[in-house]
């Protein structure tokens, strides 16, 4: 039987992960599109739990309580039925390509279980939550799986642009 990793190597693998994750960020923000890919598989790490694997913020006791930032704008349960597609994070730019503005440092934040599930994009007026488009890039377009598109993978790689 192997011991659960001790609070210090928790601490070595988030500090790990926050590595990865800035560096991904940045390529990002140079214009590496693909980094979306690696970031979701971080921010996987951090906050999925499974009916087999915990979270690195739940490990560490962390995951009820860290408050994460949110760009996302709340939208009324009524209006989703009348939205065929929509972005609903903020500081967004629409040209030939989707861009984003940096985060104000007064942005609101939120306990990560609520940005986890918190709704981020609509298409066919069907609700899509940071967690499923985290899930959908590391899971299946080619993070740490490389699957097949299903129907919800297809509606979040076509996004606007459809």
């Amino acid at each position: 039987m192997t011991s659960a990793p001790s609070p210090q190597d928790l601490s070595q693998h988030l500090k790990r992960q926050l590595i990865y994750l800035q560096n991904s960020v940045a390529a990002y923000d140079r214009g590496c599109a693909a980094e979306a890919v690696r970031i979701a598989v971080v921010i996987r790490v951090l906050c999925h739990d499974s009916r087999i694997s915990m979270s690195l913020l739940k490990k560490m006791g962390q995951k009820a309580s860290v408050q994460l930032v949110t760009t996302a704008k709340t939208i009324p349960n009524h209006l989703v039925s009348t939205m065929d597609v929509g972005e609903l994070m903020a500081g967004i730019t629409f040209g030939r390509t989707l861009e984003y503005s940096p985060i104000q440092t007064n942005s609101p934040t939120i306990v990560c279980p609520d940005w986890w599930e918190q709704p981020v994009f609509i298409r066919d007026k069907k609700v899509y939550t940071r967690r499923q488009v985290v899930l959908s890039a590391a899971n299946k377009d080619g993070g740490a799986h490389v699957d097949t598109p299903d129907a919800e993978l297809q509606a979040l790689q076509e996004g606007f642009w459809v």
